[in-house]
């Protein structure tokens, strides 16, 4: 088991707290005051959490340090504004005021066990957002693939369509192709320029902070850098 120090324990709670826009607590306070105490006892691993799964006890611990940071002093608005524009690739104001969210503040944040010495990747948010940006870069190709596909393949009967697709799905039902899936999937739910709408519907399936409708994650798909080619 790695030995750990205490004092460096707490200067990344309180690297943590102020990055939230937080107050910092003293040395003495983690032996005095509540939330500090409670704080140190999480990270060190002698605290008494709800779960015995360590990203449950990673979210339990991130969720109490925005509980304590809370504010409304306008830095910490602007932090939290600049962690949603970052994390989702948007510069379009007015959209990262309707979306905004502390929780984006956490996007990519690693947790490290003080008891074992690991690092463990700890933010599934960030895990959703790159398998998302994923899937619009399969729906990118799936687009200029069907550029293959009959001209009129917009207008065919359901029935062409799918007499045009067997061969394909008996090629992905051997091989469990990821872009060949994502090929009959667009092909068969949508038309061949409706790529964001195929986007927008993967990005809200995701069930992100404030991007709750299609409208809203239509905007996102549309305003993000994520997905456009880099």
């Amino acid at each position: 088991m790695k030995a750990f120090d205490k004092n460096d324990i707490r200067k990344e709670i309180n690297k943590e707290l102020t990055a939230l826009g937080g107050k910092a607590f003293t040395e003495p306070e983690y032996r005095t005051h509540q939330d500090a105490m409670t704080l140190l006892s999480m990270k060190e691993g002698s605290y008494k959490f709800e779960s015995s799964d360590s990203i449950d006890r990673m979210g339990e611990y991130r969720h109490f340090l925005r509980i304590i940071s809370q504010t409304t002093e306008e830095f910490f608005v602007k932090d939290i504004k600049e962690a949603t524009s970052r994390a989702l690739g948007i510069q379009h104001k007015p959209l990262i005021n309707e979306i905004a969210d502390a929780a984006y503040m956490f996007t990519g944040m690693t947790h490290s066990c003080h008891e074992c010495g690991h690092t463990t990747e700890a933010d599934d948010m960030q895990a959703k957002i790159d398998s998302w940006v994923n899937y619009c870069s399969m729906v990118d190709k799936a687009i200029i693939a069907m550029k293959k596909f009959p001209k009129s393949w917009d207008d065919m009967k359901k029935k062409q369509k799918d007499e045009y697709l067997k061969p394909l799905k008996s090629i992905a039902l051997a091989t469990n192709d990821p872009m060949l899936n994502v090929i009959l999937h667009f092909a068969e739910n949508y038309g061949r320029h409706q790529g964001v709408r195929a986007q927008a519907n993967a990005l809200l399936v995701q069930q992100l902070p404030n991007i709750t409708t299609y409208d809203i994650a239509k905007k996102v798909t549309t305003h993000t850098s994520l997905n456009k080619p880099q």
